[in-house]
């Protein structure tokens, strides 16, 4: 979604963070923000975890925490899990996260919209 600040603008989105093939969870969501000032000069970045009722609380679904959070297909533990239960999974949680009011989100999406739109960025003299 495009955010403003106040001397510049910029879109903040939900983003999965990692290195290789996983399932979205509450370890890998972070709230991002980037934008620029009105003139251009310099770059805002805002990153802070987020979690949510609805993911589990790691990738791992033997690890997992949250006995609310949609499930994690199970797989024998010598198999790998195969691309097509993550992309199905992660579909179906992007799915369910764009239903989500913001205040299902911790922390609320607003109070973290509300802190970037409070932001000024300044020269240092």
């Amino acid at each position: 979604q495009p955010l403003n600040f106040q001397n510049g603008a910029g879109e903040r989105a939900l983003e999965m963070h990692g290195q290789m093939s996983f399932f979205v969870s509450n370890e890998t969501l972070f709230y991002n923000f980037r934008g620029t000032t009105q003139d251009e000069k310099y770059a805002v970045y805002v990153k802070i975890p987020i979690a949510v009722s609805i993911l589990a609380s790691t990738g791992d679904p033997e690890q997992n925490t949250n006995l609310d959070a949609i499930l994690i297909p199970t797989t024998p533990p010598d198999m790998a899990y195969p691309e097509e239960a993550i992309l199905a999974y992660n579909q179906e949680a992007v799915q369910k996260l764009n239903q989500l009011a913001p205040q299902m989100f911790d922390p609320d999406l607003r109070t973290i919209d509300a802190l970037v739109a409070s932001l000024q960025v300044k020269d240092i003299p």
